[in-house]
C-alpha cells in the first residue's frame, strides 16, 4: 500500500519553513511521509522583459538550482524527524498545483503556514484559502505558535449541522495520536429553549462517544459575546490553552468559490493556534 503523505507547500520562506518544522511530530505519531512541493509559476512576469533565448535558459537554472535546494532541505528533515522526505517540482499555478498533486498521491494531510499572527500581519493568502475551500483532505494552517512537543488539548466547536460526525471523527483520530483532551464547545446566539435543547442534547452524546473511546472530554455551551463568533471561540480557545482547533468549512450563499465560510475564515485569519480545515463531503 501507498504510504501516507503530509503535502507541504514550499516557497522558501521563513513561513513555509515554520510549517515544516510542525510536520516532525504530526508525521512520527501518524506513521506519514513528507512530501515537500514547489511550483514554478508559469505567469512569472519577468519573463516578459527578456528574451525567449535568456527566459528559458533562466529557467532551467532556477529549476536546477530549486532541486539542489529541496534536496538539501529534505536531507535536513530527515535527519531531524527521523521520516522519509519526497520532493516534487511543478509548473503552472500554485493552488491548482497544491490540489492536483493532492489527489495524485495519498495525502492525509496538506500543512501551510500563514503570513503570521501579529495585529499588522493577520493575512491569509488567497492560494491558502483557495486549498483550503478545494482541498479533498484536512488542510492544516500554522501560524507562529508551535505544535511540536504534542497536543493535549483540542478545541471542538459544534452546531448542529449533519457534518458533526466528520469533525468528530477526526478529532477523535488525532487525540487518540497524541493522547490529547478534547473539549466540545457549541456558542449559544439564541434564546429558543428548543434549540438550546437541542445543542445541549447533541454535545453530550457527542461527549458520550468520545469518552466512549477513552479520551478525556468535557462539553459546555458558552454565550456568544459582544464581538463575533470567531471571536468568541478564539478566546475559549485561549482560555483553554488549546494546541488544535477543528472547524468545518463550509460555503455561503451568495460567496464566490474562492472562499469559504465568513466565520471559518475569520478563525483561520486571527487563530494564534494551529487550525485543522475540514471540508463537508
Amino acid at each position: 500500500m501507498e504510504k501516507q503523505q503530509i503535502l507541504i507547500p514550499i516557497e522558501f520562506t521563513e513561513k513555509s519553513h515554520k510549517a515544516i518544522e510542525q510536520s516532525y511530530n504530526l508525521a512520527k505519531l501518524t506513521g506519514c511521509e513528507i512530501t515537500l512541493l514547489h511550483v514554478i509559476q508559469t505567469n512569472n512576469s519577468f519573463f516578459d522583459f527578456i528574451s525567449k533565448e535568456e527566459s528559458v535558459k533562466l529557467a532551467k537554472e532556477m529549476e536546477v538550482n530549486i532541486h539542489h535546494k529541496l534536496a538539501l532541505l529534505a536531507e535536513m528533515i530527515e535527519d531531524r524527524a527521523g521520516v522519509k522526505v519526497n520532493t516534487i517540482i511543478e509548473k503552472g499555478k500554485i493552488y491548482e498545483k497544491i490540489l492536483e498533486i493532492s489527489e495524485k498521491i495519498n495525502v492525509r494531510y496538506i500543512l501551510m503556514a500563514k503570513k503570521g499572527s501579529n495585529v499588522s500581519n493577520r493575512f491569509i493568502s488567497t492560494k491558502t484559502m483557495m486549498v483550503i475551500r478545494e482541498a479533498k483532505v484536512p488542510v492544516l494552517t500554522v501560524a507562529d505558535s508551535p505544535m511540536l512537543d504534542g497536543c493535549k488539548m483540542i478545541i471542538l466547536p459544534l452546531d448542529l449541522t449533519k457534518e458533526t460526525t466528520i469533525k468528530v471523527s477526526k478529532a477523535i483520530e488525532i487525540a487518540n495520536r497524541y493522547n490529547a483532551a478534547i473539549s466540545v464547545v457549541s456558542v449559544m446566539d439564541t434564546t429558543d429553549e428548543y434549540e438550546l435543547y437541542k445543542l445541549n442534547s447533541q454535545i453530550e452524546r457527542v461527549k458520550e462517544v468520545i469518552m466512549g473511546n477513552n479520551i478525556a472530554c468535557t462539553a459546555e455551551i458558552i454565550k456568544k459575546d459582544k464581538n463575533n463568533l470567531a471571536d468568541t471561540l478564539l478566546n475559549y480557545a485561549k482560555n483553554k490553552n488549546a494546541d488544535l482547533l477543528i472547524i468545518m468549512t463550509q460555503q455561503e450563499k451568495n460567496w464566490t468559490r474562492f472562499f469559504v465560510g465568513s466565520t471559518a475564515q475569520e478563525i483561520i485569519r486571527l487563530s494564534d493556534i494551529p487550525i485543522l480545515s475540514i471540508v463537508p463531503k
